[in-house]
């Protein structure tokens, strides 16, 4: 099971590794509240693994090492943070993915997307077009997207909207 999570969220986010673990299954927490807080989801008992920053590239990594079962391999996957004989091993996150055009398009296909837009009755589809923040407010936790703004190009962001409204109909 894998899991994402905002800070309000972690009760929830928690609750479902809890539930996924008592049915044997591995479990895998990502996202900006785990970027920020490995420990948290990793001494709760219900995760097994935390994936810390942008994980487009590294979690397609995780998955073949764990598919492989080669410990060698998933210690050395960046990012990651697990318990192993009572050490944790806790990897430095991988660094910003600086060209958002060579992040692939969400695999909507593998979705029930008419479920979704039985949920969302104005047939909302969602993208998004750049990562980060120009600002620099001084309460805010720039851990997962860093101080910089980082955009998709136009050409790109149009070859995903028009294959989201050539397939989905939004």
């Amino acid at each position: 099971l894998g899991c994402s999570s905002l800070t309000p969220n972690t009760r929830r986010a928690i609750a479902w590794a809890k539930y996924a673990k008592e049915r044997g299954k591995i479990t895998l927490m990502g996202g900006p509240h785990a970027s920020v807080d490995p420990g948290l989801f990793l001494d709760s008992g219900h995760f097994d693994y935390v994936l810390k920053g942008e994980a487009e590239f590294t979690l397609p990594q995780f998955l073949k090492a764990l598919d492989g079962g080669r410990e060698e391999e998933l210690a050395a996957v960046p990012g990651l943070a697990f318990n192993r004989d009572g050490d944790r091993v806790d990897n430095p996150a991988p660094g910003l993915i600086k060209k958002l055009d060579e992040v692939p398009f969400p695999s909507r296909h593998l979705l029930p997307q008419e479920r979704y837009f039985q949920l969302n009755p104005e047939r909302l589809a969602y993208i998004f077009t750049t990562r980060g923040c120009p600002y620099k407010c001084i309460f805010c936790q720039k851990e997962l997207t860093g101080r910089g703004y980082r955009v998709r190009s136009t050409e790109n962001i149009v070859e995903e909207l028009e294959g989201v409204i050539k397939n989905y109909h939004p």
